[in-house]
């Protein structure tokens, strides 16, 4: 259990199993390296796609982190997660399911994947009816906690935003916007940053790397960089 000031009235409390931190801080130090710290993944999201003048912000801001094992939703006030919620997509569930329908291997079935997204027209027959499967019960689980958002924080949520290694897929933001009726849109991971050279990669490649440019973020900011 690590706690931290987010304001001066407010704390951050963050609790993970200790034999996982063990073992994470145990291969750090095992490769010669000094860990300084350790983050929830939700914080460094949260970090990644909010820009430092958002704490004046009363305005909560909804986040979709669509991952390959796991995806949540995250309610962000200035600048900090106030509240997470798992959802049932990821990237690999989709994954295997193409593999099982069309009966190819999980590499196949991840280019089929990628290749169609949620763009049904480009899909084989299968692939769309699985897509579409996975649309209507991920639709009904994210619009039951959007719900459950709206009653706890007495937010109406109109528009969220999607990072993550599947929010690339075509077509997404749009059959999420059509089956939900709110705006889902691509986050910009490097909005927020001041870089002096032309990243290599495309928008769509850049949300895959959301938590570690909210990390590097962290690094940077709290001078970690200069410990000696």
């Amino acid at each position: 259990m690590d706690w931290q000031f987010t304001d001066t009235d407010k704390i951050m409390v963050a609790v993970a199993p200790k034999n996982i931190v063990d073992s994470f801080t145990s291969v750090i130090e095992q490769a010669g390296l000094i860990p300084l710290s350790l983050e929830i993944e939700n914080i460094a999201i949260a970090r990644a796609l909010t820009a430092d003048t958002e704490p004046d912000n009363k305005q909560y801001k909804i986040i979709m982190d669509l991952g390959a094992t796991r995806s949540s939703i995250i309610a962000v006030f200035q600048n900090n997660p106030v509240l997470t919620l798992d959802i049932p997509l990821s990237g690999d569930g989709m994954t295997q399911e193409i593999a099982k329908a069309e009966k190819i291997s999980f590499e196949k079935a991840e280019e089929i994947k990628f290749a169609c997204g949620f763009d049904t027209k480009k899909c084989p027959v299968k692939v769309k009816k699985i897509i579409s499967s996975i649309i209507d019960s991920s639709g009904k689980k994210i619009e039951t906690g959007t719900h459950y958002i709206n009653r706890l924080l007495r937010v109406k949520i109109d528009k969220i935003y999607i990072c993550g290694g599947v929010a690339g897929m075509a077509k997404l933001a749009s059959a999420l916007s059509e089956k939900l009726k709110i705006k889902f849109r691509r986050a910009e991971p490097a909005a927020n940053i001041t870089i002096n050279k032309k990243i290599m990669l495309s928008d769509n490649e850049l949300l895959k790397y959301t938590t570690a440019i909210g990390l590097a973020k962290r690094g940077i900011e709290a001078d970690l960089l200069t410990f000696k």
